[in-house]
């Protein structure tokens, strides 16, 4: 499993994904789950491969819901359907496009 990052990484990694790959924030959809590969592929219909993906893990949920706040409250992104819990460590942001589901 991959080492946990704090959430200032992950918002900076998030920040540098988003940048590469184009649009605003408000075109992106950032959310917490305990898989991500399930919520991105499976729940919200990212193509794997093709459409631009980023995943990170929190050390723990509260630091993974701080990073989420951050993007939709005060950058705009759109709250993807999340899971709830303590083992929703996982921040995932995706760039929307017509055939994802937020």
């Amino acid at each position: 499993m991959a080492e946990a990052k704090t959430r200032t990484d992950i918002i900076n990694a998030l920040e540098d994904h988003i940048a590469d790959n184009g649009g605003k924030y408000k075109q992106w959809c950032v959310g917490v789950t305990t898989s991500p590969r399930d919520a991105l592929y499976a729940t919200h219909k990212v193509r794997e491969g093709k459409d631009a993906a980023i995943s990170r893990r929190a050390p723990d949920a509260q630091q993974a819901r701080e990073v989420v706040k951050y993007f939709t409250q005060t950058q705009g992104a759109a709250q993807g359907r999340q899971d709830d819990g303590d083992g929703s460590v996982h921040v995932f942001a995706y760039r929307i496009r017509r055939h994802t589901k937020p």
